[in-house]
């Protein structure tokens, strides 16, 4: 199991162009939050890694946000000031607390387009209050909440699967971990 997961990690490296010292030391350094979804860890790794490829949110912040939204409580506030920021339902709770680190973000983003919204669009008061929901910087919660052109181009290139051990030992050499 270790063997594939380190395969899948340089893989996922590899597929989303970004270092494969930066793919473990994250995967590392997420690997409390990300124990929770056992074999499937490296999937919703690969997603969220994806994700702060895309918009240039560590991926950490990512996943501290992502972690906010796991409790009803959580959940329940950012959807309650979104949906009041959009001016309108576009955002349910329970879906929210219920979809994986990725999918939360998706959904949000998802919320601002059919509201018809777009955040670079908004007044600096809206951007503050989205910005307080993510707990992130008002130009972090920008790119994270912009478009998500960038972000479904990177996604198309993701390969969470294992490589072979002979690219892997090739793509080790070539990099300086």
């Amino acid at each position: 199991d270790a063997l594939k997961a380190t395969k899948s990690l340089v893989k996922i490296a590899s597929s989303l162009d970004i270092s494969t010292a930066k793919a473990f030391q994250d995967f590392n350094a997420l690997m409390p939050t990300l124990s929770q979804f056992g074999d499937r860890a490296i999937e919703v790794f690969g997603n969220l890694e994806a994700q702060a490829r895309s918009t240039g949110v560590e991926v950490n912040k990512l996943a501290k946000f992502a972690e906010g939204l796991d409790t009803f409580q959580g959940a329940a506030k950012a959807a309650q000031q979104l949906n009041a920021m959009l001016n309108g339902t576009y955002i349910s709770v329970t879906d929210l607390v219920h979809a994986e680190p990725h999918e939360k973000i998706d959904k949000i983003r998802d919320a601002f387009k059919r509201a018809g919204v777009e955040i670079d669009m908004t007044n600096r008061f809206h951007q503050k209050m989205a910005a307080s929901i993510t707990g992130l910087s008002i130009e972090d919660t920008r790119r994270l909440f912009g478009t998500d052109k960038d972000y479904k181009k990177v996604r198309d290139n993701l390969d969470t699967t294992a490589t072979s051990a002979e690219d892997m030992m090739k793509k080790l050499e070539n990099q300086s971990c």
